[in-house]
């Protein structure tokens, strides 16, 4: 049952909505432009479990639009959110490279890693929404984050996940950038998906590696 309007975007409307047969708030995207194949698409990003994954609850058609049943996310998203230092967005970017080396295990590809899709609770954990769900032809906003051979019209893939990741975090880190973190945004970007990392666990390793002030594989002693 819907109850108010949360926003509206490109890609639909979220509405504030409540799981009658559980009594509980949830958002509801309702998609204008359905992509072929979404809703099964949804159901299959629903059996994803992990803690910085915002959770898909249920998904269906209704009047030829698709919608997604998510949990409810409190707090900011990433692009309305300030860092201190590029710590504090290296931590960040742990959260995410976890949820997203975690997805790609499972065989699933987000396709719109971006600041807005990041919500960021009053406790400090981060979670990544709309997993799996954009058409990857949004918004010119979007395009910023898209890999080159996106652009180009290649398909998604966890190496074009991992760009955008590296993308959002050199947004966000707006602060004096150190050399060792910059560096891992540099090979996360690179033009040539042979010169990224070889997945999202490499990055990850390299973003922890950064906060414990150790080398990183991105730029060698």
């Amino acid at each position: 049952r819907l109850t108010d309007v949360l926003g509206s975007g490109g890609m639909g409307t979220v509405y504030l909505a409540e799981q009658v047969s559980l009594g509980r708030e949830v958002a509801l995207k309702a998609v204008d432009r359905s992509p072929a194949g979404s809703a099964d698409e949804a159901r299959t990003v629903a059996q994803l479990h992990h803690p910085n994954i915002v959770q898909v609850y249920a998904a269906g058609t209704a009047q030829g639009r698709s919608w997604f049943a998510m949990e409810l996310m409190r707090g900011k998203t990433a692009n309305h959110s300030s860092f201190a230092s590029a710590d504090d967005v290296a931590r960040l970017g742990v959260q995410i490279a976890e949820a997203l080396a975690y997805a790609h295990r499972c065989g699933v590809i987000h396709r719109d890693v971006k600041p807005s899709n990041i919500f960021i609770g009053d406790n400090g954990i981060a979670k990544l929404g709309d997993f799996g769900l954009a058409n990857s032809t949004g918004d010119g906003g979007t395009r910023r984050y898209m890999a080159p051979e996106l652009l180009d019209g290649g398909k998604a893939t966890e190496s074009s996940d991992q760009y955008a990741l590296g993308m959002t975090l050199r947004e966000l880190a707006v602060s004096r950038v150190p050399p060792d973190f910059a560096a891992i945004c540099a090979k996360a970007t690179a033009q040539d998906t042979s010169c990224r990392y070889e997945s999202l666990d490499a990055m990850l390793d390299d973003l922890r590696c950064f906060l414990a002030h150790r080398p990183v594989a991105a730029n060698p002693p």
